[in-house]
């Protein structure tokens, strides 16, 4: 079908597993999970990859960068229903970065949050919920992001540009049926 997934697997090899793109000179992804969230998977236990084994992300990130331009980590972390990160998981992605990591993509806090640039990397703190059957204000929202990634021809440098974020909202009938996704902005409440 052509979907590709990563961060989770039948073991901790298949769930350290990067998924590689051509694009713009290779980008490469991996997921991680937070301890509390994601079953961690082992040489023969089916889990995500641990966000907090930094000997082996840093290893996956090695390993991407070798044959990639662009590094980036996809987490399903962060404390849920804030609108804010946690200081340990700003410094986790902080981490992240120092690592040789360029994005840091983040989904499980279940609301949008944030982002920050730090020199010429980027971390979207979370993107909030896409599709869910949550009911309360900020846990309906989420969006979609988008972000150029421009080579200047003449200097030969990289950036991400462009970057913006497509609000939506998540509409459900009675008892979570016919759930819907609707652009934020077209979004009322009829």
């Amino acid at each position: 079908l052509g979907c590709k997934a990563f961060g989770a697997g039948l073991n901790e090899v298949e769930a350290s597993e990067p998924v590689y793109l051509d694009e713009a000179g290779g980008i490469g992804l991996f997921g991680v999970g937070y301890q509390r969230a994601c079953r961690k998977a082992d040489e023969n236990k089916a889990g995500c990859y641990s966000w907090s084994d930094l000997d082996a992300i840093q290893s996956t990130i090695n390993q991407i960068k070798a044959k990639c331009r662009w590094c980036i980590v996809v987490a399903h972390a962060g404390e849920e229903f804030t609108p804010l990160p946690s200081p340990y998981t700003r410094e986790r992605y902080h981490k992240y970065l120092e690592m040789g990591a360029d994005i840091v993509v983040s989904h499980h806090p279940h609301v949008p949050m944030n982002y920050e640039t730090v020199g010429d990397k980027i971390i979207f703190y979370s993107l909030g919920n896409f599709i869910s059957a949550q009911n309360r204000g900020p846990r309906m929202l989420g969006g979609r992001l988008n972000f150029e990634i421009v080579k200047n021809n003449t200097t030969g440098s990289v950036a991400i540009e462009n970057v913006t974020f497509s609000g939506v909202v998540t509409h459900y009938g009675h008892g979570f049926s016919n759930i819907r996704v609707y652009p934020l902005e077209d979004y009322t409440q009829e």
